[in-house]
């Protein structure tokens, strides 16, 4: 019997390669025609909230070490020197959560992501290649005023910040 997770992500691998397929073959199409390819479509981007950015608080970040399985799942595998971050819906991690019960990498972090502060119900993972938070890999930012920090700095080109 198949993991419920797994199988997520070996659809959404399918579903990625079913896209790379198809724009190959429009380009192809495209090239015969002698007209440019066709823009491929890009990944949704996170916009920073207006105003100003709400002070760092202790305890907003976590430590985390997530399995090849759970970094593939969610989407974090994409994550590189150059793109840090990722999103990542509280839903889609409770649910995870729910699947696996205590064998998920994010079970103990259970209440955490439940009781997250952010309205759009998106937390951040942040490589942490640096080891600044710990030798785990990855911060999970559980408080928004932490997510939003995060942001300002990785797009000021400063890095992740420092713990408090």
């Amino acid at each position: 019997m198949r993991i419920a997770a797994e199988k997520a992500a070996e659809e959404a691998e399918a579903k990625r390669i079913a896209e790379e397929k198809e724009q190959q073959r429009l380009a192809e199409e495209a090239a015969a025609r002698g007209e440019p390819p066709p823009e491929a479509p890009k990944a949704p981007t996170y916009a920073m909230p207006e105003g100003a950015i709400p002070p760092r608080a202790k305890g907003g970040t976590l430590p985390i070490f997530l399995g090849p399985t759970s970094k593939e799942f969610f989407g974090l595998s994409e994550c590189t020197k150059d793109s840090l971050y990722k999103m990542v819906e509280c839903d889609q991690m409770l649910t995870e959560i729910k699947d696996k019960g205590k064998i998920s990498d994010l079970y103990v972090f259970k209440a955490q992501i439940e009781a997250y502060d952010g309205a759009d119900r998106l937390m951040l993972f942040c490589l942490d290649r640096d080891e600044l938070y710990s030798d785990e890999g990855m911060v999970l930012c559980i408080k928004e005023a932490e997510k939003l920090n995060f942001m300002a700095s990785l797009a000021q080109g400063n890095g992740v910040p420092p713990p408090l």
